[in-house]
């Protein structure tokens, strides 16, 4: 298995401090965290060597029901899980 590269510190924190700022927010709901993740899964990505990514969110998918979001590559296809680990 080959060694993974690792994420940089700088990108957790930007993360949670986007969480602590967007708690601040009166009526805070489900949706409002959703942008804070998508920048972080697209920053995430690009460090961690899967170059860069597409978030859609809440797509109406048949086989998977609705998912509040996919991750989907350069040419808009979901990556295989496979890869992830080849």
């Amino acid at each position: 298995m080959r060694g993974f590269p690792s994420l940089k510190p700088a990108t957790i924190r930007r993360y949670l401090e986007a969480l602590r700022a967007k708690q601040l927010v009166s009526a805070v709901t489900e949706l409002t965290y959703r942008e804070p993740l998508a920048d972080f899964l697209r920053t995430a990505a690009e460090e961690l060597g899967f170059g860069a990514v597409t978030i859609n969110a809440e797509l109406s998918m048949p086989l998977a029901g609705k998912p509040d979001f996919q991750v989907a590559n350069a040419t808009g296809a979901p990556a295989p899980l496979e890869s992830l680990y080849s």
